[in-house]
């Protein structure tokens, strides 16, 4: 998978999901996104990964919004 060899691989989220990162696949047709948050060492080099939510992508972040509140 392409997050564990390089977690900067997927799309850094703003606003109000800052600190997201979220990636694409597509698994027999089906598009999903998986929502995950880099964990950094103090020299800025990824120390972990933390995955939130993978699911379709029909309301994905709605959902992770309403998984934070």
């Amino acid at each position: 998978m392409d997050i564990l060899t390089n977690p900067y691989c997927g799309q850094i989220k703003v606003g109000d999901l800052q600190g997201f990162w979220g990636y694409d696949i597509q698994y027999k047709g089906i598009n999903y996104e998986i929502a995950y948050v880099i964990i950094e060492n103090d020299d800025g080099s990824p120390q972990s990964v933390v995955f939130y939510m993978a699911g379709t992508r029909e309301n994905f972040w709605n959902e992770i919004k309403r998984y934070l509140r």
